[in-house]
C-alpha cells in the first residue's frame, strides 16, 4: 500500500480475473475504492504485483513489479508504463520486496531481492533513460529497503547489513554508462502489446545494426533501424496501430550477432 502526494492510496489487489486484479485507487481515506484497468497485472507467464513504490515531487510514481520490473505513472496512479524489463545489464530482477528509491537530485536506484542468488543494484542518474550496475560486488545480493538521508547519502540494506554510500552525481553522470558484455535482443515489452511497445537490444562494440519487424507469413512489415549504432543499450518504439491483432515477430542482425523474437499484437 503507498500513499501519494496528493493524498491518494494506492494497493495491488490479486484476483482471478483482468477485472478484479491489478491497482485499486481511493481518493477518500479508503472508504470507496476504483480499479486502474491500465496498472500491471499479473499472468501466467509473468508477476506483476507492485511490492515497492517511491515518488517524486514532480509527482511522478515509480511501481518495482514481483517478477515484471519497473513501471511508472505521471497520473497519480491511474496510468502505468513499463520503463525497465525484468532482466537487465545481467541482472534478473526478481523481488520479493526488493529497494526501490526515486530521488528528485540522485536519479533511480533499484535494487532486487530474493533468496535465489538473483539481484543487485542498479541506478538511472536520468531517470530510466541509461542505467548502470551501481555496486558491481553486489551482484546477486538481497537488496532491501533504500533511503535517502540527506543530498548525496544514501541508506541502503544488502544482504541483511545496512551501509551508508555517498553519490556523486556529477562524476557519474559525466561517465559512460556500462558497456554491456555481449550482443543481446531482449522481449519486447509489453508483451502482448496495443498498439505500442518497446524493443530493446544490446551492443558490446559499435554495430551496423538492421531490426526489422515481420508477420507470421514472413513478409517484411516495417525495418525500424538500419544504420550504425555505439555500442550501449538502445530502445525501439514499434507502433502497429495499423497492423491487424496477430503474431509478428522481430530480427535483430549485426555482421557478429543474429535473433528473431515473437510478439504479440493484441487488439
Amino acid at each position: 500500500m503507498f500513499l501519494t502526494k496528493n493524498g491518494t492510496i494506492l494497493t495491488y489487489v490479486d484476483g482471478l480475473t483482468d477485472s478484479t486484479m491489478g491497482i485499486f485507487r481511493s481518493t477518500n481515506g479508503g472508504l470507496n475504492w476504483i480499479y486502474c484497468p491500465n496498472s500491471p497485472k499479473d499472468s501466467i507467464t509473468d508477476e506483476r504485483q507492485i511490492v515497492a513504490y517511491s515518488q517524486l515531487n514532480n509527482g511522478t510514481i515509480y511501481g518495482f513489479t514481483r517478477r515484471d520490473g519497473l513501471y511508472k505513472s505521471t497520473d497519480d496512479g491511474i496510468n502505468w508504463e513499463k520503463i525497465l524489463p525484468f532482466e537487465y545489464l545481467g541482472i534478473p530482477f526478481f523481488s520479493d520486496g526488493g529497494g526501490l528509491l526515486a530521488s528528485d537530485n540522485l536519479g533511480l536506484f533499484l535494487g532486487g531481492s530474493s533468496n535465489t542468488g538473483y539481484g543487485g543494484l542498479i541506478w538511472s542518474p536520468d531517470y530510466g533513460q541509461t542505467w548502470q550496475i551501481f555496486m558491481p560486488e553486489w551482484k546477486g545480493y538481497m537488496i532491501g529497503s533504500i533511503v535517502q538521508l540527506d543530498s548525496n547519502r544514501i541508506l541502503i540494506n544488502a544482504n541483511g547489513y545496512n551501509y551508508i554510500l555517498t553519490v556523486d552525481v556529477v562524476t557519474a553522470v559525466s561517465q559512460n554508462p556500462t558497456i554491456p558484455s555481449s550482443f543481446q535482443l531482449f522481449q519486447n515489452y509489453p508483451n502482448p502489446f496495443n498498439p505500442t511497445t518497446t524493443i530493446e537490444f544490446s551492443l558490446p562494440e559499435r554495430s551496423f545494426v538492421k531490426l526489422t519487424v515481420y508477420n507470421a507469413l514472413g513478409q517484411e512489415i516495417a525495418v525500424l533501424v538500419n544504420e550504425e549504432k555505439q555500442a550501449g543499450i538502445h530502445r525501439i518504439q514499434f507502433n502497429g496501430s495499423n497492423l491487424p491483432t496477430g503474431v509478428y515477430f522481430y530480427r535483430l542482425e549485426t555482421p557478429k550477432f543474429i535473433e528473431t523474437k515473437k510478439m504479440i499484437l493484441l487488439k
